[in-house]
């Protein structure tokens, strides 16, 4: 015999023939307990948790009421969204299911790397624009491509939803989500590679009669590095901590980079008709104020300052004096 790490040709050829003859008995072996058995698809990995599951179920839920009420005053008329699903497909099965053409936004969610997509069935998409040109949002048409002014309508519609959704998803992380384009074919949206693992929300949208449907598509790798967060014991605000550090530091400087408009009044007069038809270059219209009455300097068409008027170097200036009174916004 040889050692434990094998038998010889010769000497398996032996033991069979022993074994044929009778000259060697043979034991059955001992029974072996079924396997547990458990069915994976690779085509489609499971990624998320059901405690994940449940915490987009829960942010998802939130947002869907805020949308809700947010797009009924935008539509005039009662807007009903609800989610349906919360499901992990590859990429290109979810291309393939959208319509052609569709109605999709792309958008970021900083500081997050990559973009997510927000799509809306075409019908649900003309019956929005109907009702935000005037009209009832029946009889609308469907299965062609925008034109240049639906386009324009329909993006104040992305922009808003995207602005819920960013509201809902401050409870996970300090996130600025912003629209990025609007495309209404299905092949140029590129939010990540054909085979990638993306987490889709699906939702159904009901405008007075029109019913369609909705959702929001975010490739695994964008929310990768916050996923642990939907955990729901871990993310929903308790109350009793305040912002994180960081988030607080992200926040300020998302708004001190924010514009605002700054316009002072130096003064004001009156003009009949007749007077305004007949000015000309180079004429002067004097104001009924005076050199040392206060100046009014409103924020975003706020009155926040009272100044006095002059110049700086060789530009013309206003120096803030003092915060206006809440109660009497006149200087």
């Amino acid at each position: 015999m040889t050692s434990a790490a094998g038998l010889s040709e010769p000497e398996m050829d032996a033991l069979l023939t022993a074994v044929h003859r009778g000259d060697l008995s043979v034991s059955p072996g001992g029974a072996r307990g079924a396997a547990a058995v458990v069915s994976y698809n690779f085509r489609r990995p499971s990624r998320l948790s059901k405690d994940h599951v449940r915490g987009l179920q829960v942010l998802h839920d939130d947002f869907a009421k805020v949308a809700s009420a947010s797009l009924s005053g935008m539509l005039r008329t009662m807007v009903d969204l609800e989610l349906e699903a919360v499901e992990q497909i590859a990429y290109s099965e979810y291309i393939a299911a959208m319509a052609t053409p569709t109605c999709a936004f792309v958008f970021n969610m900083e500081p997050l790397k990559g973009g997510a997509v927000f799509d809306l069935s075409p019908q649900i998409a003309f019956t929005m624009i109907d009702r935000l040109l005037g009209g009832t949002g029946l009889g609308v048409p469907a299965g062609r491509d925008l034109t240049e002014i639906e386009r324009a309508v329909i993006e104040r519609v992305g922009v808003r939803v995207v602005a819920d959704l960013g509201q809902a998803w401050q409870q996970v992380a300090a996130l600025v989500v912003r629209v990025l384009n609007l495309e209404t074919n299905p092949q140029f949206i590129q939010a990540t590679s054909t085979n990638e693992v993306i987490l889709v929300t699906s939702f159904r949208l009901k405008i007075g009669d029109a019913v369609g449907g909705m959702t929001l598509a975010y490739p695994y790798l964008l929310l990768e590095s916050i996923i642990d967060r939907l955990s729901r014991q871990r993310w929903i605000p308790t109350g009793t901590s305040g912002p994180r550090p960081e988030a607080r530091a992200f926040l300020l400087r998302e708004l001190s980079q924010s514009p605002l408009t700054l316009r002072a009044f130096l003064g004001r007069t009156r003009l009949t008709v007749g007077d305004l038809l007949r000015l000309r270059p180079g004429q002067v219209v004097p104001l009924e104020a005076r050199r040392e009455h206060p100046v009014r300097v409103e924020i975003d068409n706020v009155p926040k300052f009272v100044g006095r008027a002059g110049t700086h170097r060789t530009r013309l200036a206003v120096e803030i004096l003092a915060a206006v009174d809440e109660g009497n916004p006149d200087p």
